[in-house]
């Protein structure tokens, strides 16, 4: 499926469909990585097949999550188990530090836990990434423009759209074929030894003109 389709195609999965029953570090890492395995982050791209988003590709770790919760960012499992609230914040948190420093995301929680219930605030955040989504890969127009959102939902459209652009960004990088990128190169090595030359040339025109000069 092209990039394109994927990211169009993208489902985050709302609070009613996150795990009711609380999970340990290890299933919880696995949540992640089923429901944001597209956006993962590359660890080896050897040996990598084409159109395969899962292999070599890392979303979240324990060393991760345990930093979330020294930072408070998320507040600490009960018993060494996470709730759907941690999980709703885990999934704005590898989001958002594609993005944002752990001071900035931190803030954005708050802002967002302060203007609405833990379950609102989710949605309203996946509603936000994958429309931003369909507006970035796919042209869709804006359901509404960032001046006419005030507060929390402006945070979240631009958090959103942030987001989005920097994948965009990433892929249009990616796409660039290592080949394409040595032509790229060749041509402007060839381009400034054309100028070097074009230089040179006029220069001894002018050394002519002026020893033709002195002669007259």
């Amino acid at each position: 499926m092209p990039h394109n389709e994927r990211y169009l195609s993208f489902h985050c999965p709302r609070w009613g469909e996150l795990p009711e029953l609380e999970l340990y570090m290890d299933q919880v890492l696995f949540v992640l990585e089923k429901n944001l395995h597209l956006f993962g982050e590359s660890v080896d791209d050897e040996n990598k097949k084409e159109d395969d988003d899962s292999k070599n590709m890392t979303v979240i770790t324990q060393t991760m999550v345990n930093n979330y919760v020294k930072n408070k960012l998320i507040p600490p499992p009960e018993k060494k188990k996470y709730s759907r609230l941690h999980l709703a914040y885990l999934h704005i948190i590898c989001f958002g530090k594609r993005i944002l420093s752990m001071t900035e995301i931190k803030s954005v929680l708050d802002i967002l836990t302060g203007a609405y219930t833990p379950e609102e605030a989710y949605d309203l955040f996946c509603d936000e990434i994958e429309h931003a989504l369909k507006y970035t890969f796919g042209g869709e127009s804006p359901v509404n423009a960032d001046e006419s959102l005030e507060g929390a939902r402006r945070v979240l459209s631009a958090f959103a759209k942030a987001f989005s652009y920097k994948i965009y960004a990433q892929n249009a990088i990616n796409e660039i074929k290592p080949e394409e990128m040595e032509e790229t190169v060749k041509s402007k090595e060839k381009n400034k030894d054309k100028d070097k030359n074009k230089e040179k040339n006029k220069e001894k025109e002018k050394d002519n003109s002026k020893q033709k000069n002195s002669a007259e």
